[in-house]
């Protein structure tokens, strides 16, 4: 009997690992020129756990709206739209990457600047948070003129 009571303890304290077993690498906001009222952020996101991680929402008091974008082609342009969730699988992981899924950051509340960092925070379907402290980048600085 007592072990059946540890066992049951056990299950009703266990909190989610996803988080804790998430983590981001090479996470970056692209520099945009100082009119601009939107960017995007990109980053890699890694899954050390045994279980996917959905991530179904995202915010940053940089700017006012933030929203999971992906891109495509349709009838013959690139078209961007509103993503509700995406998925980093068990033992895998998710890119955010220029010309594909990012993070859009709309309503800048000032101009981003280089080396600044914005603070991004990827709400997950778990119930738990994950703040990323993302640097700025000049794109132009960096040889990278255009989109990959």
């Amino acid at each position: 009997m007592k072990r059946i009571l540890f066992i049951l303890a056990l299950l009703v304290l266990a909190r989610p690992v996803a988080a804790a077993e998430l983590t981001a690498h090479d996470a970056w906001v692209r520099l945009m020129p100082p009119v601009a009222q939107s960017s995007a952020a990109y980053m890699t996101l890694k899954n050390d756990s045994g279980v996917d991680v959905s991530v179904i929402g995202v915010t940053s008091d940089a700017a006012s709206a933030t929203d999971l974008h992906a891109m495509r082609m349709q009838n013959g342009r690139m078209i961007m739209f509103p993503m509700e969730s995406v998925i980093v699988p068990a033992h895998g992981q998710f890119s955010f990457a220029p010309g594909g899924v990012h993070i859009m950051l709309m309503g800048l509340r000032q101009p981003l600047k280089p080396g600044q960092h914005v603070n991004v925070v990827l709400h997950l379907s778990d119930g738990e948070s994950m703040q990323v402290q993302v640097p700025v980048r000049d794109m132009r600085k960096d040889g990278h003129r255009h989109m990959r």
